[in-house]
């Protein structure tokens, strides 16, 4: 049982059938009103893992009703951020180490970035490689791509540029990287400096939100450059996006309709048009978590 709690079992996440299985033997309101509320569930869990639940709800039950409740552990997906044609010897990932405090003040940890970041060097864990049709490089040398990846979001193109650096394409490549603090939060400043040095990283754009006193997104700097963007675009530019589904995706999502819109004299609808024969192209790729 050891075992399967430390390595096969999801002991952090609390679903609606954990706190059910909790409620049917420590019967509180607080418990009956969040599982019958499902859109309220996820706000009342925001912060909470399974030891939080059951220091404020302990229940006993027997192993094999453990092992019905709990959830596998599912794989964390990485992108891979290095290029096996710069050193095919190693794998490089980009995680963020999630850190946070739950609602009763303790300290909790991502399980998958907690566990990474608390690794010695020389440690070994289980991986597996997940391929991707489609989130790639362009194959044509001379084609020019936009990449936009705030945060961690940066991780495939650093890959990206390794890889068009190692092939020796020409075509030009376009950053827009955005995160909190310039000075804490420029992820790969030394080798993106050196990238753009030697041609390889044409143009860069980047957008640290907390520096100034106004908040400023890649969103923003995408629309900064507008009417260029949309020349990169109008001119067969692969565009691609990775990082966070929720608000970044959506949000450059819409950035992208509105200067396509802008730029070209098209309608929204137009403009969605032309977004959605790029997707069907695979020139709008997009890589979200």
């Amino acid at each position: 049982m050891a075992e399967a709690l430390r390595r096969r079992l999801d002991i952090t996440r609390i679903t609606p059938d954990l706190v059910r299985f909790v409620h049917q033997r420590h019967p509180v309101e607080e418990l009956r009103s969040a599982i019958d509320d499902p859109p309220r569930f996820a706000e009342w869990a925001w912060g909470r893992q399974t030891l939080d639940l059951l220091t404020d709800f302990p229940v006993h039950a027997g192993l094999d009703e453990w092992l019905d409740v709990l959830r596998p552990l599912a794989p964390r997906l990485y992108s891979i951020s290095s290029s096996p044609l710069e050193d095919p010897t190693q794998v490089h990932v980009t995680p963020g180490i999630v850190r946070f405090e739950s609602s009763r003040g303790t300290q909790r940890q991502g399980v998958c970035s907690g566990h990474l970041a608390g690794l010695q060097a020389g440690a070994e864990v289980d991986i597996f490689i997940q391929r991707t049709k489609h989130f790639r490089p362009p194959q044509d040398p001379d084609a020019r791509a936009i990449m936009i990846g705030p945060g961690t979001g940066i991780a495939p193109f650093r890959a990206f540029l390794h890889d068009r650096a190692a092939r020796g394409h020409s075509g030009h490549n376009w950053l827009f990287f955005g995160e909190q603090h310039e000075a804490t939060d420029y992820y790969y400043r030394d080798e993106l400096d050196a990238f753009a040095q030697s041609g390889v990283l044409t143009r860069m754009d980047t957008a640290f939100s907390r520096d100034g006193a106004t908040k400023v997104y890649v969103q923003d700097r995408m629309q900064e450059n507008a009417p260029d963007l949309w020349k990169w675009i109008a001119d067969g530019a692969y565009v691609y996006v990775c990082g966070d589904a929720a608000r970044m995706a959506r949000d450059v999502d819409e950035t992208l309709r509105g200067i396509i819109a802008q730029q070209s004299g098209r309608s929204p609808h137009s403009a969605t048009s032309y977004l959605h024969a790029m997707s069907a192209e695979r020139r709008y790729v997009r890589d979200v978590y």
